[in-house]
């Protein structure tokens, strides 16, 4: 008996010593931004970044997310997509479904035990604000090792972006045809535009950096489909 008390009070010490509590603040607010180079439009982004920064902790974290709504008159939240949320589905983001949202100028701490390891994201999930900017990855490691052994990883986000925001994209009038009943729609491409392009780590696929390798390197690729239509 004292010996078993004895295996589960290290093993508690040893998960307090493992494990953190680790913390990001991120304000979420309106930017202008002008991803294409040609169309500046209205977009969500976190501490005036787009894509969000990147989210990193470990099997075992507690991974806590301070949101501050700084958007003008919208509720706003966050999804950890992937993530399960076994016991917290309070803290899931889903507006009007687990939550009402955080109000303008309202704060809320997403507590979220990591459970799981791999390659997931952020988004926001009331209205299509994700569609606006409001998107980013989320990488959980083992603390006891990775099953591939390799020297450096990189983590790439491919996104869909348009000229104009979600609200003129989703109007059902944005979606009739040039030409339809005299309709003029807010969507027509100038002569060669086209829309939306792809956009890699927050830079358009045109313009976004290359990637360095060296030889006699292994290199982890994280693959991550953020987009909203592609």
């Amino acid at each position: 008996m004292i010996l078993q008390t004895t295996v589960l009070l290290y093993s508690c010490v040893l998960a307090a010593v493992l494990c953190a509590r680790v913390e990001y603040d991120w304000e979420i607010s309106n930017v202008n931004i002008k991803m294409d180079g040609k169309h500046e439009r209205l977009a969500v982004a976190v501490n005036g970044r787009i894509p969000m920064p990147l989210a990193r902790a470990q099997l075992g974290d507690t991974l806590v997310l301070n949101l501050r709504n700084s958007l003008d008159g919208e509720p706003t939240g966050l999804h950890s997509h992937g993530i399960l949320n076994n016991g917290t589905n309070y803290y899931d983001g889903a507006g009007m479904v687990t939550e009402c949202g955080v109000a303008p100028g309202a704060q809320l701490a997403y507590e979220i035990q990591l459970s799981q390891t791999g390659t997931y994201w952020v988004h926001g999930h009331h209205n299509s604000q994700y569609i606006n900017g409001l998107r980013g990855p989320l990488v959980v490691t083992d603390p006891a090792g990775e099953p591939y052994d390799y020297n450096e990883d990189y983590v790439l986000t491919f996104e869909d972006w348009f000229p104009h925001a979600s609200d003129v994209i989703m109007d059902p009038e944005s979606m009739l045809p040039e030409g339809a009943a005299g309709h003029k729609s807010p969507l027509k491409k100038a002569p060669g535009e086209k829309y939306p392009i792809g956009v890699i780590n927050g830079a358009s696929g045109d313009s976004a950096p290359e990637l360095p390798f060296a030889a006699n390197s292994t290199y982890r690729l994280r693959l991550l489909n953020i987009g909203s239509t592609s």
